[in-house]
């Protein structure tokens, strides 16, 4: 049986790292549809181009921390033992 700190304080394995990836992805459209929503509310008039700026502010950081987390993540943990993981989701590039 594992110790308390094997069980939850132990380094998981790098598969566990997709779920960054995953969240980069989810990131990065949010991120397109306010640019897209800030770029329209800009040119019909309904918002200035500062707020529109500053809405646009948390979709980007939410896109580069989590890029940024995959990156940590995926160079930090060793790969398979039997084969390289290759590039996001397991597959080889």
């Amino acid at each position: 049986m594992q110790t308390f700190n094997e069980m939850f304080f132990a380094p998981i394995s790098r598969e566990y790292c997709n779920w960054f990836y995953f969240l980069t992805v989810c990131a990065f459209v949010f991120m397109i549809i306010a640019a897209i929503d800030t770029i329209s509310a800009i040119v019909s008039g309904n918002t200035t181009v500062l707020s529109g700026i500053l809405s646009f502010i948390g979709p980007f950081l939410l896109y580069f921390s989590n890029r940024l987390l995959y990156s940590m993540c995926a160079s930090s943990l060793p790969r398979h033992a039997h084969g390289s993981m290759g590039g996001p989701m397991g597959y080889s590039s």
